[in-house]
């Protein structure tokens, strides 16, 4: 098995290779092409989805990436990461229920420990993602786990990079995948799957120098963000209509260094889905109970204009009490201008999700 699956990366690594190596553009830049096997098993969120697992799953991925040079200063910062984007495909090993999972998705591997043979590295990952098989009242009934095809897709790996020629380096990770919709349909229990991965990576270059800047020493200041997001959002049972929801967000956060800031916050959050709770429990209710607030701790990390955001939180005025009183955001955040930026977070209660946000913020700097 392991030797038929090296002689598959080997083929599919040649023929990539030879369609593009007489192609100027990577000839002239830093461009890498990697091609991964995938094999893992599905981590179950619970117990009731035991029956979904009919065997390990084979998943296969292609990547095409820059290592950057240090022209910008994150980049320094950051150790001269590769930044790039993937295809993968698994076979979730149950045709009739889950069928298979196709992505595509933005990558940023950081490195953590470097030497000229050795790379040990963190990986991130986003994008889009396509399950075949969803939950169905009629055909398909068994899939608690997803309501629609097109999904979020989110991962994290550990990457271990040996040098095996001055072009051809040998790839060995651990890595967590992640697949749901963030609630806009029901059910959504997600999809999770932990595997150990082998693969190829071909550079279209020999070397290249990175430069090693002076970097500025950072002034430390306040930002005060004022965030706008909306969304739709679906609740049990399956298949019933979807909701509007948004937020109102204030933000006054601590720029701390290049890389880095922590904040505060305050929401106003809309949730048209409660009326349908009130109603199902015969509770009384004005459109003032459809409103939430609440008070949060915030961490941002900078990746040039891209941030990672990560926000926990408590409610402080809510009346329903089933998510109980703490949520948290997890989400990425690009800056188009200084003062303008646009979002996309996913807002939790604990490990199960509430809803997506799409949203545009305004920065006083």
């Amino acid at each position: 098995m392991l030797k038929s699956v090296i002689k598959l990366l080997i083929f599919s690594q040649l023929l990539i290779i030879q369609h593009f190596a007489k192609a100027q553009l990577f000839k002239q830049n830093n461009y890498n092409i990697e091609a991964n096997f995938h094999y893992g098993t599905f981590l179950k969120p619970q117990p009731s989805m035991g029956y979904l697992i009919k065997g390990h799953i084979p998943a296969f991925d292609l990547k095409f990436s820059k290592s950057t040079t240090g022209d910008k200063l994150w980049e320094q910062l950051y150790r001269y990461p590769e930044t790039g984007f993937g295809l993968y495909f698994a076979d979730f090993r149950n045709p009739q229920i889950i069928g298979n999972g196709f992505s595509v998705y933005q990558y940023i591997d950081i490195p953590i420990i470097t030497s000229n043979i050795f790379c040990f590295s963190y990986n991130l990952s986003y994008g889009l993602a396509y399950i075949s098989k969803k939950f169905d009242a009629d055909n398909n009934f068994y899939n608690i786990a997803i309501g629609s095809n097109l999904n979020c897709y989110g991962g994290i790996a550990l990457n271990c990079e040996i040098t095996l020629t001055s072009k051809l380096n040998l790839i060995s990770t651990l890595g967590y995948t992640h697949f749901s919709n963030g609630s806009i349909s029901q059910p959504n229990l997600g999809l999770n799957v932990i595997s150990c991965r082998l693969g190829l990576k071909y550079k279209f270059y020999n070397s290249f120098e990175k430069k090693n800047q002076i970097i500025p020493v950072f002034k430390r200041s306040n930002e005060l963000i004022i965030n706008y997001s909306c969304g739709y959002k679906s609740i049990l049972p399956p298949e019933s209509r979807k909701y509007f929801i948004s937020s109102l967000s204030l933000n006054l956060q601590r720029l701390l260094n290049y890389k880095r800031s922590v904040g505060v916050g305050f929401d106003i959050f809309y949730d048209n889905s409660l009326s349908e709770k009130y109603k199902s429990k015969s509770i009384e209710y004005t459109n003032i109970y459809l409103f939430r607030s609440g008070l949060y701790l915030s961490h941002e990390l900078f990746l040039g204009n891209t941030s990672i955001v990560t926000q926990f939180g408590g409610y402080i005025y809510q009346k329903y009490y089933e998510n109980g009183d703490f949520y948290s955001r997890i989400g990425v955040r690009y800056k188009i201008t200084k003062n303008i930026s646009t979002n996309i977070f996913l807002k939790t209660h604990f490990a199960s999700a509430d809803c997506i946000e799409w949203g545009i913020g305004y920065h006083f700097n």
